[in-house]
């Protein structure tokens, strides 16, 4: 891709996910990885590129190479033309990786109603009346993301009224231990159902719309996929009291977006469980500000001012 592109006529190089370039262990694959990224990068700047950058995270979550990852950020921020945060609280913290961050705005996080329509009402009255509780969570697993922490929790609680349900695929050869862990402290009790598999669209949406929460209990945070499909599908959520999910809960209230401090604990879960269990859900949030085709327009403007500027 970076071979073909060096000879594509292109105004500009917008680039996402900057630190999934150090993430895993395999570090050859990684150091070949950076420095043709870096390569790649220059060569734009030479060939006077705007560049873009989205920033999904601030700085690598598993930082296995901080040496590796001290080259990357010293030569690349330096030179991004703009950057894209996601929420607000992204152009806060940006600072805790550099003094001196690239000039940005805010773009949010798109909801992803044009794939998922929203749980309607039907879908919470055909549960039995007698239904437990669900707590769900979901999405690729790695140790940032805490999902061992919400078992053990979990388990601890004796409540024969809730049930915990955790989906998604290992991703690194690391991963395979924590597999193990989650397994280990999930054995011998019933209330909990593991599934280490990717989930395809249909599924994703039956998942969140069985769910009476999604829970985040991620020790690190800035942007969620997640928190954005499950407000999407109309389904409430519990985070960190960080990054995004401060904004939506700015936005949405302790109605849709519960927070905790700190790393998650029974008591965070068992105020989930009196919050949600009694509210009405079946009118979705106002997510008009996450529209995708509102925020198409706001990013191809940036575009079209870059390329204005570098003229």
């Amino acid at each position: 891709n970076y071979l073909t592109s060096m000879f594509t006529r292109a105004d500009l190089f917008h680039v996402h996910w900057v630190d999934e370039l150090v993430a895993g262990v395999r570090w050859p694959k990684h150091i070949i990885k950076v420095f043709l990224f870096l390569a790649y990068f220059i060569l734009c700047k030479i060939l006077r590129r705007p560049i873009v950058w989205t920033v999904h995270n601030i700085g690598a979550y598993e930082h296995n190479y901080p040496w590796l990852e001290k080259i990357l950020w010293s030569v690349f921020l330096p030179r991004v033309n703009w950057a894209i945060h996601l929420c607000p609280e992204s152009v806060k913290a940006i600072y805790g990786l550099t003094p001196t961050p690239p000039p940005g705005s805010v773009i949010w996080h798109c909801h992803y109603r044009s794939i998922y329509e929203p749980r309607s009402a039907s879908d919470q009255t055909q549960r039995a009346p007698n239904s437990p509780f669900v707590f769900s969570s979901f999405g690729l697993i790695r140790p940032y993301k805490g999902f061992e922490n919400l078992i053990r929790v979990f388990h601890s609680w004796n409540s024969q009224e809730a049930v915990l349900r955790i989906a998604g695929a290992p991703v690194f050869k690391e991963s395979a231990q924590l597999v193990s862990e989650m397994t280990k402290l999930s054995d011998g009790d019933p209330r909990i159902k593991l599934d280490f598999r990717s989930l395809h669209t249909r599924e994703i949406k039956d998942f969140v719309t069985a769910s009476n929460v999604i829970v985040l209990p991620y020790r690190k945070l800035m942007n969620s996929g997640v928190a954005a499909v499950a407000l999407s599908l109309g389904c409430p959520i519990l985070g960190p009291a960080v990054g995004c999910i401060l904004d939506y809960h700015q936005k949405l209230g302790s109605k849709w977006v519960l927070m905790y401090e700190n790393e998650l604990t029974v008591d965070d879960l068992k105020r989930a469980y009196d919050k949600f269990r009694s509210c009405d859900h079946s009118v979705p949030p106002d997510l008009e500000w996450m529209d995708p085709d509102r925020l198409a327009i706001e990013t191809l403007e940036l575009y079209q001012q870059l390329i204005l500027n570098k003229q």
